[in-house]
């Protein structure tokens, strides 16, 4: 049993010096990885920094090598056309405000006028529906028709209902 007991031992010993192995083999991966990205990315910065002043000088009016001349004017080329397409952009955004406002505005007045024509045609309904009361004057009279005073009793004329005879 001391054999197996030995024997276990060392396979957890080796089991444990691989897996230190390969950790470790893993963490320096990672750390050139990150070295090597660092790198590259600064580098990118730098080129990109290098450029930008070599533009700024260009435009400063600074005599530059004939081999960035062709560059420079690419870049300025690009310039002029973003400038160019982005007015067209501010441009065309404006273009379409205006025709959304327009047609919010036509859609308004359609529907006010909806809205008023309907409203018509409810009064002319109303009007045909409601009974009309015709009166006759039975004299014609000096005074005025209607007056804020209470009237005297004595004066208003007395009105004769005449009854039907009815039908046998």
């Amino acid at each position: 049993m001391a054999d197996f007991s030995t024997t276990l031992k060392g396979l957890w010993s080796q089991s444990v010096k691989a897996v230190n192995k390969a950790a470790t083999g893993l963490a320096s991966a990672t750390r050139y990885k990150m070295d090597e990205m660092g790198g590259i990315s600064r580098r990118r910065e730098a080129i990109a920094e290098l450029g930008e002043k070599v533009f700024a000088l260009s435009q400063t009016g600074v005599e530059l090598p004939e081999e960035v001349a062709p560059l420079l004017k690419e870049i300025q080329e690009l310039e002029a056309g973003l400038a160019e397409l982005r007015s067209d952009r501010v441009a065309a955004k404006a273009a379409a405000a205006e025709q959304a406002a327009a047609e919010k505005a036509a859609r308004a007045a359609e529907k006010a006028a909806a809205k008023a024509a309907a409203a018509a045609e409810k009064a002319a309904a109303e009007a045909e529906s409601a009974p009309v009361l015709e009166v006759e004057a039975a004299e014609e009279t000096d005074g005025p028709i209607y007056s804020s005073a209470k009237p005297d009793p004595e004066d208003v004329p007395s009105i004769n209902v005449e009854e039907e005879e009815e039908a046998e």
